[in-house]
C-alpha cells in the first residue's frame, strides 16, 4: 500500500510540487515589483492599483491553495494511495485562479494595446482568445469537483485544452503586437531587437534574453 502510494505522489504530485517550486519563485519576484510599483507609481489611476494588488493578492491565494494541498497529500496522507489519487477543493482551485490570473492579465494588456495602436482587430482577438481560456479555466474546475479521481480526468480532457491553447494564443498575440508596435514606433528598437536576438542565438540565451526585450517593450 505504501510502495503504491508513492507511485502515485511521483505520478501526480510530483509534477505539481516542481511547478510549486517555480510558482513560489516567481510570486517572490512579484512582491518585489509591486512593492517598487507601490513606491514609484503613487500618482496612478485608482482603478489601476486596485487592479494590481487584487493580482497579487490572487497569486498569494492560488500559492496558499497549492501548498494547502501539497501539504495535506504528501505530509498529511504520506502513503495514503486513495488520498493521494484524489482530487481535493484545494486542488480544484487551480484551474480557475490561474485562468482568472491570466485573463485579468491579458485583458489589461487588450485595453493597453487598444491605446498604443488605436485599433480594435488586435486587441479583440486577444479579448476573444482569453474568454476562451478563461471559459475553459472554469469548466475545468467544474469538472474537477465532479470527478473525485485523477484518472477520471481524461473524461473532459477537451476542456483544459481550450483552456491552455487560448491562453497560449492570447500570449503569442500580446507579445508579438507589442514588439511589433516597438519597432515602429522607434525604428532604433528593430536594430536593437536583432542584436539581442543575433547575441541570444550565438550564446545559447535566446530564451532568456527575448522574454526580456518583450517585458521592456510592454513598459514603454
Amino acid at each position: 500500500m505504501a510502495t503504491a502510494g508513492l507511485t502515485i505522489a511521483e505520478d501526480e504530485q510530483g509534477p505539481m510540487f516542481i511547478g510549486f517550486i517555480f510558482n513560489t519563485t516567481l510570486l517572490g519576484l512579484l512582491s518585489l515589483q509591486v512593492h517598487a510599483y507601490s513606491r514609484a507609481y503613487k500618482s496612478d489611476a485608482q482603478w489601476i492599483r486596485i487592479f494590481v494588488y487584487s493580482l497579487y493578492t490572487i497569486n498569494v491565494l492560488n500559492t496558499v491553495f497549492i501548498a494547502i494541498y501539497l501539504y495535506t497529500a504528501v505530509i498529511i496522507h504520506f502513503g495514503d494511495e486513495h488520498y493521494l489519487a484524489t482530487a481535493t477543493w484545494a486542488f480544484d482551485t487551480t484551474p480557475a485562479m490561474t485562468g482568472i490570473i491570466a485573463a485579468m492579465v491579458q485583458l489589461f494588456y487588450a485595453w493597453r494595446l487598444t491605446i498604443l495602436t488605436r485599433s480594435f482587430t488586435v486587441p479583440a482577438a486577444i479579448v476573444v482568445t482569453t474568454l476562451l481560456g478563461l471559459v475553459g479555466a472554469l469548466v475545468t474546475t467544474y469538472y474537477c469537483t465532479s470527478f473525485m479521481y485523477f484518472e477520471d480526468f481524461v473524461e473532459f480532457k477537451a476542456w483544459p485544452i481550450v483552456w491552455l491553447i487560448s491562453g497560449c494564443v492570447s500570449d503569442v498575440i500580446i507579445t508579438i503586437s507589442l514588439v511589433c508596435h516597438l519597432c515602429v514606433l522607434l525604428p532604433s528598437a528593430y536594430v536593437l531587437l536583432m542584436s539581442c536576438c543575433s547575441q541570444s542565438t550565438e550564446h545559447g540565451f535566446w530564451s532568456i534574453r527575448v522574454p526580456t526585450l518583450t517585458s521592456r517593450a510592454a513598459t514603454t
